[in-house]
C-alpha cells in the first residue's frame, strides 16, 4: 500500500488554460496537460468556482464525482439533455466532445478520473467504512474526502492510517482482502474507490 498525502499531490494547469487541478496520481506523471496528454490514466481534483468550459481530451473516457458542493450540470456536445452531476454520484462521459459545466448552487469540488480508452478503463465506487473489500487486481485507488476523520486501511500485511484528503494506492492486488474502518468505532466514513483495469490488447 502506498500512502499519499496532500504534500504528494501536484498542481497542474487545465489543458484549456482556464484553471488548475490538483493531480493525485497518474501513469505516467504529466506536469502540463496544455502540452501533453500522453497518459494511460489520471486521477485529480478540481475546484469549480464558476460556470466554465471543460477541456477536450480526445480518446479519453472520464468519470466525474462531485465530492463537495451542490452539483453541476454538464452540456456535452450536441446533446439536448445535460447530465446532472449530484454529490457522490459518479457520472461517466466522453472527453472527445466539447463540455460546458454549469454550477447548480455555488462552487463545487470535482473528483476526476480519466483513462485513455485504448489502454485502460476505470470504475468509481462510493463506499462507507467500516467494510471489507476483495480486490481483484489492476490499480486500486482510495480517496478519503476532506473533513472525514482518520481512517484505517489494513491489507493483512500492513496498516495505514489516513487523514481526510489523503489517498491509498495499491497495485497487483488480485485476491487481496482489504479492511477499511474509521479510527473511531462510533463513526462511519464515506470514501471513493477507483478501480483501473489495463487493456492488455491495447485496443479499445
Amino acid at each position: 500500500m502506498q500512502h499519499l498525502t496532500t504534500a504528494d499531490y501536484t498542481t497542474v494547469p487545465w489543458k484549456n488554460g482556464l484553471g488548475t487541478t490538483q493531480q493525485l496520481a497518474s501513469d505516467p506523471t504529466v506536469s502540463d496537460y496544455s502540452k501533453s496528454v500522453d497518459f494511460q490514466w489520471r486521477i485529480s481534483i478540481a475546484d469549480m468556482v464558476e460556470n466554465t468550459d471543460f477541456s477536450i481530451f480526445p480518446s479519453v473516457d472520464r468519470v466525474l464525482t462531485v465530492i463537495d458542493g451542490m452539483g453541476v450540470k454538464l452540456a456535452i456536445g450536441g446533446s439536448a439533455e445535460p447530465l446532472s452531476c449530484m454529490p457522490f454520484k459518479p457520472i461517466s462521459f466522453s472527453g472527445d466532445e466539447a463540455c460546458f459545466g454549469k454550477l447548480l448552487d455555488g462552487p463545487v469540488k470535482n473528483f476526476n478520473v480519466m483513462c485513455n480508452r485504448k489502454l485502460a478503463e476505470a470504475k468509481v465506487h462510493i463506499l462507507e467504512a467500516p467494510c471489507t473489500l476483495l480486490l481483484t487486481g489492476g490499480v486500486n485507488f482510495f480517496y478519503v474526502p476532506l473533513g472525514c476523520g482518520p481512517t484505517i486501511f489494513n491489507d493483512g500485511q500492513a496498516m495505514i492510517k489516513v487523514a481526510g484528503g489523503d489517498s491509498v494506492m495499491m497495485c497487483s492486488t488480485n485476491g487481496c482482502d482489504l479492511a477499511v474502518f474509521p479510527e473511531s468505532s462510533m463513526l462511519t466514513v464515506k470514501f471513493l474507490h477507483v478501480c483501473i483495469t489495463m487493456k492488455t490488447s491495447g485496443v479499445g
